[in-house]
């Protein structure tokens, strides 16, 4: 999964002359676990990720968007996907949330697990449109 992940951010950061194009990661508390939990599963299992995964980047960096730290703040406390939604007037999460993820991976709800994940992402990106007045 790691490695198609890979490809798949590789495929879409390269224009068709081989330049690279500048990559924003964009997340919900990326800067505060996403980044660096993938850099880690990428030296873990020894894959090298092109371009490289700003997982120190500070949240004010051009590199990401980090829709939890852009609506709170650089405090320490973070704020919930569901409740930032629900600010913007968009759909809640459903009956699964990231405190769930691994009972329902010891109980073998794989699909579940890739649905929350793509709803996720999908909520994300109308938030990062939203904050970026492009919705």
């Amino acid at each position: 999964m790691l490695s198609v992940f890979l490809n798949r951010v590789k495929e879409r950061t390269y224009q068709k002359d081989g330049r690279p194009e500048c990559v924003q990661w964009v997340g919900h508390y990326i800067t505060g676990f996403d980044l660096r939990f993938i850099w880690q599963r990428c030296v873990l299992n020894r894959l090298k990720p092109v371009p490289r995964i700003p997982y120190d980047a500070k949240p004010w960096s051009d590199s990401v968007f980090d829709t939890c730290i852009e609506w709170k703040g650089n405090g320490k406390s973070s704020g919930s996907l569901n409740a930032l939604c629900k600010a913007f007037g968009l759909e809640g999460k459903g009956d699964i949330d990231g405190s769930k993820v691994y009972d329902e991976y010891l109980a073998g709800h794989y699909q579940n697990i890739i649905d929350y994940c793509k709803d996720d992402v999908h909520k994300v990106r109308e938030l990062h449109k939203c904050m970026t007045f492009e919705s």
